[in-house]
């Protein structure tokens, strides 16, 4: 996971894949240190957490983020579901 500040940045991330399969996505200010991670098992949602981290745009528990059960309102659990489907992967 990259965060491209500038332009220029940018392209030499995108380089530096040459010819590997990558994914952008913009950056969401709001969002930072945070998000929500949805998990999705036989066409329900099985598990949800918050993510957070203070010291990093990545919210990841092994990069010193943390952690906690969330109830996911009936958006999240639609979103899930449908890229799920979407992806195929239920």
């Amino acid at each position: 996971v990259h965060l491209c500040r500038t332009e220029q940045e940018l392209r030499d991330t995108i380089r530096s894949f040459a010819e590997r399969p990558f994914l952008l996505q913009e950056a969401v200010q709001e969002s930072f240190g945070r998000d929500i991670r949805v998990h999705v098992v036989a066409d329900e949602v099985a598990a949800c957490v918050m993510r957070h981290s203070v010291n990093d745009f990545r919210a990841n528990a092994s990069q010193g983020g943390s952690m906690e059960a969330l109830r996911p309102d009936a958006e999240v659990v639609e979103l899930a579901l449908r890229w799920a489907r979407v992806f195929g992967v239920v």
